[in-house]
């Protein structure tokens, strides 16, 4: 027959084990940081390349296709904005 009445006093060689959702929440905390960083770092690279991109001039520009409206457009999009891909690339 299982004794009814739990210990009282906690063994101090085991770690006492918080509610499975703390622990969880605890879990995926270094998850949430490292996705976090990753966001911050996408959104910063993205910002430096459409500066730069604003930077060429009009030649440098049709050397890669795109002219001058095209890069307006694009830098004026919020950093942490993606740019969608244009209908009509393949």
């Amino acid at each position: 027959m299982p004794n009814p009445r739990p210990n009282p006093r906690p063994n101090p060689s085991r770690p006492t084990v918080l509610p499975h959702s703390r622990n969880a929440a605890w879990f995926a905390l270094p998850g949430m940081l490292k996705a976090l960083f990753g966001r911050f770092l996408l959104a910063s690279q993205r910002y430096r390349q459409r500066r730069h991109l604003a930077e060429l001039d009009d030649r440098l520009l049709a050397d890669i296709g795109l002219a001058r409206p095209d890069v307006e457009r694009e830098c004026a999009k919020p950093f942490w904005l993606v740019s969608a891909p244009s209908s009509d690339s393949p």
